[in-house]
């Protein structure tokens, strides 16, 4: 079942800048049919479950709205909340600062839930760019990671006072 997925995980560094790409691929078929056994219903369960809480927390991530001076480090719960509700998690941090030609992995921004190391407790500036790139991986089964990148923009209030 699992032979059929594939985790690709791609970029490229040009004179414009760099990119960070990740996608989650299935080839074949994955879904409940009569003739399917109740564990490969399960696995197609689960999969499609994991798959769909690891897109509603990019999506959480990719539309929020947030304050002057908020750090990497407040923002990682939107994007693993809907995992935890599930009782799963990923190992990685959610974001990292990405470069213009010197690295993919650049700082001094980042989205992770661990404090320390100066990354992800950066307020997050306009004109940063991040990557945005929740998961889940059941070892030896299946690995889900949804990566764009964000650049993040200043929006005008418009919160109309009654």
């Amino acid at each position: 079942m699992n032979s059929n997925m594939l985790l690709l995980d791609s970029g490229g560094q040009y004179e414009c800048g760099t990119t960070d790409v990740t996608r989650t691929f299935h080839f074949g078929h994955l879904a409940p049919s009569s003739a399917s056994s109740q564990q490969h219903s399960t696995d197609y369960q689960t999969i499609r479950n994991c798959y769909t809480n690891v897109l509603r927390g990019h999506i959480a991530l990719t539309t929020l709205i947030f304050p002057t001076n908020t750090p990497g480090c407040a923002m990682d719960i939107l994007a693993r909340q809907y995992l935890w509700a599930d009782c799963r998690d990923y190992g990685h941090g959610t974001g990292h600062g990405v470069g213009a030609g010197l690295n993919v992995h650049e700082g001094p921004q980042g989205i992770s839930k661990k404090m320390g190391g100066g990354l992800n407790t950066e307020y997050i500036r306009e004109g940063m760019i991040l990557s945005n790139e929740p998961g889940f991986y059941e070892d030896g089964r299946f690995g889900i990671r949804i990566e764009n990148l964000l650049v993040v923009c200043k929006v005008e209030n418009v919160r109309q006072e009654r």
